[in-house]
């Protein structure tokens, strides 16, 4: 189109095309447009001339390579420019290629300069400073941050939880990580995949198992597939839990069990091979048995006899507990009938010493005889 001289592209088609090279990673291409863009519009008044989102896709394409010598560049060039305003745009395409190179200062006073000239903030340009601040380790700046969003009545995107939550389990402050996704929830606000992986694995690394397991559960129940290091990660943390309850533990972890297989999700075999042995407890040596006669395929078996175990576990523990009264009530029927609650274990002690003490009083008779 553009070497079609019947064909005049106006700078609507430039920036689109600009954005398509960008989107395609195609920076070579981006900038011979964008010479060419500058190139025309030098030669000609009637030229298209670039605008505001012109420059903020040619920020972003240089964002891409990491390169802030060129964002920079252009950020002052349009500063210094008496005839452009700098909008939200264009200050925020600035302080993300900032912030991906790495050049937190000169973010920094990027942000500045935006607060100074009054330019309003959304939701990307929260979520660049919540970043911002993670990376420099300033948990209370990006905590204010997010305080200064909601007072000002933004309401925080995904990306937005997700940074502030990452950068709160990273500081261990996980009773605050967790209250924010618990507002998520009650808001409706349908946690993504991303957001789930964050909070899941961030509850278990705090020591957080049950809220862990809760939060995984609310991923069912949103039909959201999960990264299976996190069911790794979960099952595995059940197995070693040893402050739960044992039949809670069994029961969450066979349901957390039956889910992942219910949505075609494999378990690792070693995984079953321990749930099994904790379902069974001492019965170790059955539960091999029953592995090694059923195989690491047949993993919907295995699980039948997990499940089977678990709901008749309580009923294998009441008769265990029927048998053992039975039995400490016949003892005690013997020892009534024998006598044995008159018995007195020492008597045989004092008798003996009693007689030793005999035997020794009569030969001292002797001797003095």
């Amino acid at each position: 189109m553009l070497n079609d001289a019947s064909v005049t592209p106006n700078i609507i088609t430039y920036n689109a095309i600009l954005d398509c090279c960008v989107e395609c990673s195609d920076i070579e291409m981006m900038k011979k447009i964008y010479e060419e863009i500058k190139h025309n519009a030098i030669k000609q008044d009637t030229a298209p001339q670039p605008d505001l989102i012109t420059y903020s896709t040619v920020i972003k394409g240089y964002s891409r390579l990491l390169d802030s010598d060129k964002v920079l560049d252009l950020y002052y060039y349009l500063k210094g420019r008496q005839d452009m305003v700098l909008d939200e745009v264009i200050y925020n395409s600035v302080l993300d290629g900032l912030l991906k190179s790495g050049k937190y200062e000169e973010c920094l006073k990027v942000y500045e300069d935006m607060v100074k000239h009054e330019v309003s903030r959304s939701n990307a340009t929260y979520s660049i400073l919540i970043k911002l601040f993670s990376k420099m380790n300033h948990v209370e700046k990006a905590v204010e941050v997010y305080n200064e969003m909601i007072s000002h009545k933004i309401k925080p995107t995904l990306i937005t939880y997700t940074a502030i939550l990452q950068i709160l389990i990273k500081t261990k402050r996980i009773q605050n990580a967790i209250e924010i996704f618990e507002e998520i929830l009650l808001n409706k606000m349908n946690p993504d995949q991303v957001l789930f992986n964050v909070i899941i694995n961030g509850c278990i690394f705090n020591g957080r198992l049950e809220e862990a397991c809760k939060f995984l559960k609310e991923s069912f129940n949103a039909n959201i597939r999960l990264c299976n290091d996190v069911y790794k990660n979960v099952l595995s943390n059940l197995l070693t839990n040893r402050t739960m309850e044992s039949n809670y533990k069994n029961e969450l972890t066979l349901s957390i069990c039956k889910e992942i297989r219910s949505r075609g999700l494999e378990i690792e075999y070693e995984i079953y091979h321990k749930i099994l042995k904790m379902v069974y407890k001492n019965r170790g040596k059955a539960a091999e048995a029953v592995i090694k006669r059923k195989g690491a395929d047949a993993v919907d078996d295995i699980e039948m006899d997990i499940g089977e175990a678990g709901n008749n576990f309580n009923t294998r523990r009441d008769r265990r507990n029927d048998r053992e009264r039975y039995r400490n009530k016949r003892r005690g029927e013997k020892r009534y009938q024998s006598g044995y609650e008159n018995y007195d274990p020492l008597r045989k002690k004092r008798s003996r010493n009693n007689a030793t003490e005999d035997s020794v009083d009569r030969k001292d008779r002797r001797f003095r005889k």
